[in-house]
């Protein structure tokens, strides 16, 4: 098999915090799995930032990267989940992508914390309810969610 397999990360990107997380998330994946391609979509849109048609771009490069992903890890951190992953959640559910939902924030609400509909459309949930989790820790069990899917399926293509 020579095609890599494709991970979109999806999740929020405005605070300094959330880009420093998706960063070393992105990194971390890349470091452990070295067969795999992490798209992030926030270092698209650093290279085009404040170019014409920015926005539109930007959508369009988000659409076609969750079409032409194997799974998307969705960060569903938040006191309710950003309203751009979710229709990148949605995007990927009505496109059969197997989407792994990840949180790490221990408020609680709805199902575990996450929107019903959010949380139904995840394959699997990965539900981190402990204030002194580690990115370690976090990469841990989204390789367990994440290695079935490559075993299997994906790595029959």
């Amino acid at each position: 098999m020579n095609e890599r397999i494709k991970i979109y990360l999806a999740g929020p990107l405005f605070s300094l915090s959330e880009r420093n997380f998706n960063r070393a998330l992105a990194q971390a994946l890349r470091d452990r799995m070295p067969s795999c391609t992490v798209i992030l979509p926030q270092e698209h849109a650093n290279t085009i930032v404040g170019r014409r048609g920015f926005m539109k771009n930007m959508f369009e490069y988000c659409m076609k990267s969750i079409i032409k992903c194997d799974v998307v890890v969705a960060v569903l951190d938040g006191p309710d989940v950003d309203s751009g992953t979710c229709v990148e959640i949605g995007y990927a559910y009505a496109n059969k992508k197997p989407i792994i939902g990840v949180r790490t924030d221990f408020r609680a609400s709805e199902d575990r914390g996450v929107n019903l509909m959010v949380s139904k459309a995840c394959s699997q949930l990965i539900w981190l309810q402990n204030s002194s989790i580690e990115l370690e820790h976090v990469l841990d069990e989204i390789l367990l969610a994440v290695e079935p899917l490559f075993s299997s399926n994906l790595m029959e293509r």
